[in-house]
């Protein structure tokens, strides 16, 4: 059960690292602005496989970083 949070943990730091951000970098400006779904909140998504809404899955994660209305509001 360790091993298990510590591979998360890992996981988590390194998405969170500007030197991960980095490596991953398309061009110059990539990731430079501030997005409703940062970096690490996509790559988090990709990681979990999304099988649900984008507002539902945003709703589940740990911790709650990003919110959204509903559409008809």
């Amino acid at each position: 059960m360790q091993k298990g949070k510590n591979l998360i943990l890992q996981i988590k730091n390194a998405i969170y690292s500007k030197t991960f951000q980095k490596i991953h970098y398309i061009g110059k400006n990539s990731f430079t602005r501030t997005r409703k779904l940062p970096f690490s909140t996509v790559f988090s998504m990709i990681l979990k496989l999304v099988k649900k809404s984008l507002g539902i899955e945003c709703e589940l994660m740990e911790p709650l970083t990003c919110t959204f209305k509903a559409s008809f509001l």
